[in-house]
């Protein structure tokens, strides 16, 4: 009877030995369980709720947009009104500084003269057509600059009161007989012109410049 009574108590003995192992362990465990949840309600907490502002945020920006819009329609029509009134007052001074007094003269200082603009034709058409051979794409072109040229230098000698204007008349030379004509109407004690003509082996050119009074 003793030995089975030993028994049981060492039985009994290791069963409470066995709880309060259990005790313990579910003690040593439960911290960690304690910190995993407080990490996780950290975590849950740092993350953002929702991404929209605040409604006093929104209204604050809304009214910043607004105030920016305002100012710049106020800037872009103060300066539509200056540039018109820049132009009205650009276009009345320049008509003011048009205007001039009457001289009452009815001629010119300085006559047209045809021998001086003949000289100047002479001179511009020998240094461009020396030398030069016959092209009908190029002569084209070169009929306006030797026109351009020598009106600014007949202009260059000062014909007051003068409107000069310049013909270059450029052709293959065949052995053709060419005739250039021209008819006006003008003023025969004021109104001039002065007449060149050129020819090489293969080329010719007739200048025609008028210099017509303008009172």
């Amino acid at each position: 009877m003793f030995s089975k009574a030993s028994t049981s108590s060492g039985g009994d003995s290791l069963s409470k030995e066995s709880s309060r192992l259990d005790l313990r362990k579910s003690q040593v465990k439960s911290p960690n369980a304690e910190l995993f949840r407080r990490e996780s309600s950290m975590a849950l907490s740092s993350t953002p709720a929702s991404k929209t502002p605040p409604q006093g945020f929104a209204a604050g920006a809304s009214l910043v947009g607004l105030l920016a819009s305002k100012r710049l329609a106020k800037r872009l029509s103060n300066k539509i009104h200056n540039n018109r009134t820049g132009s009205v007052m650009s276009s009345r001074l320049s008509g003011m500084g048009i205007r001039r007094e009457p001289t009452y003269r009815m001629e010119p200082y300085k006559k047209f003269d045809p021998q001086r603009v003949e000289a100047v034709i002479k001179s511009v058409v020998s240094d461009k057509l020396g030398g030069y051979k016959y092209n009908p794409k190029l002569c084209a072109v070169m009929s306006k600059v030797i026109s351009e040229e020598i009106r600014d230098k007949v202009k260059a000698l000062h014909f007051d009161r003068y409107k000069i204007i310049s013909s270059v008349v450029i052709g293959e030379k065949k052995n053709q007989d060419i005739i250039t004509c021209s008819r006006s109407v003008w003023d025969d004690k004021l109104d001039s012109y002065a007449v060149y003509n050129y020819q090489i082996d293969n080329i010719m050119c007739a200048v025609t410049v008028y210099g017509i009074y303008f009172e």
